[in-house]
C-alpha cells in the first residue's frame, strides 16, 4: 500500500534532491511535495483510464429552483461526489498519437452535467484513495511530482529526462488500463474493434504496430 511519504521521496529521489524523515517535515523539500501533491494526484486520475478509480454513478437531477439564472435546467445533473472526470473523453494529447473520442452523451458545463434524456447514468474517474492505488499507478504519479519538483530544485538534464520517462509510462499504462477494461468488456470507446497487445503496443487489422491510436 502506497503512502504519501513514499511518494514524496520516491518523487525526491527521481528529482535528485534531498528525501524526507516526516511527511509534515518543515523543508523546502517537504513544502513542495506538500504543496503539489493534491494537484498532481488529480491530474495523473484524469490523463488514463485508471480501472482502480472507475465508477458508474446514477445522476441527480438539479432541481428548478435549484438552476442558476440563465442556464438552461433541461437534463442539467449534479456531479457525483469525488468526481474528476467524464470517463469517455481521452487523456491529454500524447505526441504521436491520434484522438479517439465517442460522441459524447454527457458533457460538462460548469458546476454540472448536462445529459441528453432523462434519468442518466455517468461512467466516470472518481478520487479514490492512494491507498488502493495500483503500483502501474503509483509510478506515474511519482514521475509527475518528480518532473514537477525538477523545476524548483534544478539539476542540468533532469527535466527533459523526466519529461521523456513519464510520457513512456503514462502510454504505457493507457494501454495496459485499457486492455483489462477490454478484458472485462467495459470499454466505452471503439466497441468491437480487435486489438492485441505486444509488450507496449498494439497491433489491428487496419493499422501498424504502434504505442496508441
Amino acid at each position: 500500500m502506497a503512502t504519501r511519504i513514499a511518494v514524496f521521496n520516491s518523487a525526491l529521489n527521481w528529482a535528485g534532491t534531498s528525501i524526507l524523515a516526516r511527511e509534515d517535515e518543515a523543508t523546502a523539500q517537504g513544502n513542495a511535495c506538500r504543496a503539489i501533491f493534491n494537484e498532481q494526484f488529480e491530474m495523473t486520475l484524469s490523463e488514463v483510464p485508471w480501472n482502480f478509480a472507475y465508477r458508474n454513478s446514477a445522476l441527480d437531477a438539479v432541481a428548478e429552483a435549484d438552476v442558476p439564472a440563465g442556464v438552461n435546467g433541461k437534463y442539467l445533473y449534479h456531479k457525483p461526489a469525488g468526481f474528476i472526470r467524464l470517463w469517455w473523453r481521452d487523456p491529454e494529447p500524447v505526441a504521436g498519437r491520434r484522438p479517439v473520442v465517442r460522441a459524447p452523451d454527457l458533457l460538462e458545463e460548469g458546476l454540472y452535467l448536462r445529459g441528453s434524456r432523462d434519468g442518466q447514468c455517468c461512467e466516470h474517474i472518481f478520487r479514490a484513495s492512494l491507498a488502493t492505488a495500483p503500483p502501474r499507478f503509483v509510478h506515474v504519479l511519482v514521475l509527475r511530482m518528480a518532473h514537477a519538483l525538477s523545476f524548483r530544485f534544478p539539476k542540468q538534464g533532469k527535466t527533459a529526462e523526466l519529461r521523456n520517462e513519464l510520457a513512456t509510462q503514462r502510454e504505457e499504462a493507457y494501454i495496459m488500463e485499457r486492455a483489462q477494461q477490454r478484458e472485462r468488456q467495459q470499454d466505452p470507446v471503439e466497441q468491437g474493434r480487435d486489438f492485441a497487445y505486444y509488450g507496449g503496443g498494439y497491433y489491428d487489422t487496419d493499422r501498424q504496430y504502434g504505442g496508441f491510436y
